[in-house]
């Protein structure tokens, strides 16, 4: 017996081409420009990070007392009572015209409302209110004032606020 039938020879595998002789190498860039490139990143990374920190625990010191400062408004204690929250409003605060100008809305047991006024820094861990206002959320407006000024401005401004 013979075997089987025979195959024909596979084709031949082709060569691959050489590459182009045309190609231009590419350029890489200079040690120190690389050097100069991660040096410029981590500066900026590190003070991104670092603005960042300070502008969130900044702020929030400075909300911290500032609420403070408000909490001591005898206008406020009366009117919203003891704060339980507040948010400082960028936009208005933007908007305000008087130097050290803020806008917080806060809110409070009895009430809630919009407090625009002008905080002095005290020391570093006081603020204190100039002047201002508090204008709560059904409409009515009272005046803000310094400790020096408040026994005297706001006798019998208080209408409609329960007193304590």
């Amino acid at each position: 017996m013979l075997g089987p039938a025979p195959f024909p020879l596979p084709p031949s595998i082709p060569t691959p081409a050489p590459p182009p002789s045309a190609a231009k190498p590419r350029r890489r860039l200079p040690f120190w420009a690389g050097v100069l490139i991660g040096v410029a990143l981590t500066l900026a990374l590190v003070i991104g990070v670092g603005g960042y920190l300070f502008f969130t625990l900044g702020w929030k010191a400075f909300r911290d007392q500032a609420v403070t400062a408000m909490d001591q408004q005898r206008v406020i204690q009366q009117c919203i009572g003891k704060i339980e929250s507040s948010s400082l409003e960028v936009i208005a605060t933007g908007n305000e015209d008087r130097d050290n100008g803020f806008v917080f809305h806060i809110k409070g047991p009895r009430s809630s409302g919009r407090v625009s006024a002008v905080f002095t820094t005290v020391d570093a861990d006081h603020e204190r209110i100039d002047e201002g206002e508090l204008k709560l959320d059904d409409g009515r407006t009272f005046k803000l004032s310094s400790e020096e000024d408040e026994d005297d401005d706001n006798e019998g401004g208080l209408a409609g606020c329960p007193t304590t």
